[in-house]
Order: structure tokens, then C-alpha cells, then sequence
């Protein structure tokens, strides 16, 4: 998959997420379907706010922790955010 791609549609999410992430004042978190390349459509979580998305807008991908296993080893899972 590539790391880069153009957003078909976006929406904004008011319910929290599993794990222990903090969404600060938002109250909750943008989800976006990216066109990649290679001709497939992602759903995914994306970074920034509201302002930030628009469709057509080039995102690329970026990871973000999301807790830790029984180890203390980090977990990670990946968004996509605009290019800038």
C-alpha cells in the first residue's frame, strides 16, 4: 500500500475509541476513506481537526500509539493526516 493518497469523504466521530487515547478537548476524532493508487479505498482514522480536511486533499501516513502489551512494548496503529 502506498503511504500517500487523495481523500474521497471524511465525517467527524463524537464517541471515544478503544485504548487509552486522549482526545483532548475535540470529543472525538475525524475518519476519512483515502483513494490510494493502486486503486484500493482505505477507512482510517485521521489527524488534525475539522479544518484541515477537505475532498480531493492529499494525505499521507503516519502511525500513532495507541497503548502497550502485557511487555510494556508500545502499540502502534496508523491515520492518515493532509500534506502540507
Amino acid at each position: 500500500m502506498s503511504a500517500q493518497g487523495v481523500l474521497f469523504a471524511w465525517t467527524f466521530l463524537h464517541v471515544p475509541r478503544m485504548g487509552n487515547i486522549s482526545f483532548g478537548d475535540t470529543g472525538g476524532y475525524g475518519v476519512g476513506q483515502i483513494d490510494l493508487p493502486e486503486g484500493v479505498r482505505v477507512q482510517t482514522p485521521l489527524l488534525g481537526t475539522t479544518d484541515d480536511w477537505q475532498i480531493g486533499t492529499a494525505v499521507g501516513l503516519t502511525t500513532f500509539p495507541v497503548g502497550q502489551d502485557d511487555d510494556g512494548n508500545e502499540l502502534v496503529t496508523f491515520r492518515f493526516e493532509a500534506v502540507r
